[in-house]
């Protein structure tokens, strides 16, 4: 297989869970600073393709190559050192709730890159926290947040470590317009710094002018894919459902 373009690879991935099928013998490639979106309901799989790719969740079957490594069989400093280069953000944020925002931004900071001063890491927390309008939280804990500033905290702590690559769950469920522009905005701003971006989404809408490539998912498969112009002209009944075409 040759991995030129190719930022991350998967192939031949399978994961079960108590005897079902969730993913299915798929095989994809992302090239760098494209800009993804797996399109697909609730329960389609797309959220475990996600964590996958994260490596929160691992396969049963297959490998996964990021930058022309293999991701199996790694030492635990190239593990990390990997891993740096993802950053995942969860449909819920998931915060810590015992810690504080503070200390949930200061979380991957501290595990990354344990040699920075902590005075720089906390300019690097206050200038995203001031960006959001969110510098009033920062000593709150996660259930004094609403939603929208769990989502952002988390988003934000994604950010933090300048990932190559981002995987974002759901980004706008849940979120107010204020803080879904702000989303946008900065997706779009990560996507012209060449950071490969894939979101899993129900919906299109808001991503379609900005995203290259949509993947429809159902049932652990992308049943097809193609630019956001090309999956409008699909017959395919899903796709159709997906994009509220009548």
């Amino acid at each position: 297989m040759s991995f030129d373009n190719s930022h991350l690879f998967l192939e031949n991935i399978t994961f079960s869970h108590n005897g079902r099928a969730l993913i299915q013998d798929l095989t994809l490639n992302f090239e760098k600073g494209s800009f993804s979106v797996i399109l697909g309901g609730s329960g389609s799989g797309k959220t475990i393709l996600l964590k996958i790719i994260g490596g929160i969740l691992f396969p049963d079957d297959g490998r996964i190559v990021l930058d022309e490594i293999d991701t199996e069989n790694l030492t635990e400093a190239e593990e990390k050192q990997l891993r740096q280069k993802t950053s995942f953000v969860f449909q819920d944020g998931a915060l810590l709730s015992n810690l504080t925002v503070r200390e949930n931004l200061m979380l991957p900071l501290d595990f990354h890159f344990p040699g920075i001063p902590k005075s720089d890491k906390m300019e690097a927390i206050s200038g995203y926290l001031n960006r959001y309008s969110l510098s009033d939280i920062m000593e709150k804990r996660p259930a004094e947040l609403s939603q929208a500033q769990k989502k952002l905290s988390g988003f934000i702590r994604a950010l933090l470590t300048r990932p190559e690559i981002l995987l974002i769950d759901e980004p706008l469920a849940s979120v107010d317009p204020t803080s879904s522009r702000l989303l946008i905005q900065e997706l779009v701003k990560q996507k012209s710094q060449k950071t490969t971006i894939i979101v899993g989404a129900q919906s299109l809408d808001r991503f379609e002018k900005w995203c290259d490539r949509v993947l429809i998912f159902q049932n652990g498969k992308v049943l097809e894919e193609g630019s956001p112009e090309q999956v409008r002209k699909s017959e395919n009944p899903l796709t159709k459902e997906l994009l509220h075409i009548d």
